[in-house]
């Protein structure tokens, strides 16, 4: 069992490797986990909101993670850096998703 968010866990998704786990919790934080070892590897801050959804990018470069602070990060992988913030939509965003060749990223919000 995996335990380290302080409330609920809203999503998770498996590196394209599937040697990390990435959680998602409405505590604002994404968690990156050791899979082998069952271990957390990283914690990673920055949305102003809960996190309810979360996309590992095909080539396993990036994370991006939605959030109720109507925004969607990209994070690298490697660094554990905020790559790019989008911004744009007007409500909630619940969902993210990459294109098979990891150049695009679709948002779906509530607006």
């Amino acid at each position: 069992m995996l335990r380290g968010h302080d409330d609920t866990v809203r999503d998770c998704a498996f590196s394209p490797d599937g040697k990390l786990l990435v959680s998602v919790s409405k505590d604002t934080t994404l968690r990156l986990w050791d899979v082998a070892h069952g271990t957390l590897a990283r914690t990673l801050s920055g949305h102003e909101g809960a996190v309810y959804r979360c996309a590992f990018s095909p080539d396993g470069s990036l994370i991006a993670s939605a959030s109720d602070d109507r925004t969607v990060r990209l994070w690298k992988v490697a660094s554990d850096e905020v790559a790019f913030v989008l911004t744009g939509h007007g409500n909630f965003v619940h969902g993210c998703a990459f294109s098979p060749d990891s150049h695009l990223v679709l948002s779906a919000a509530s607006d």
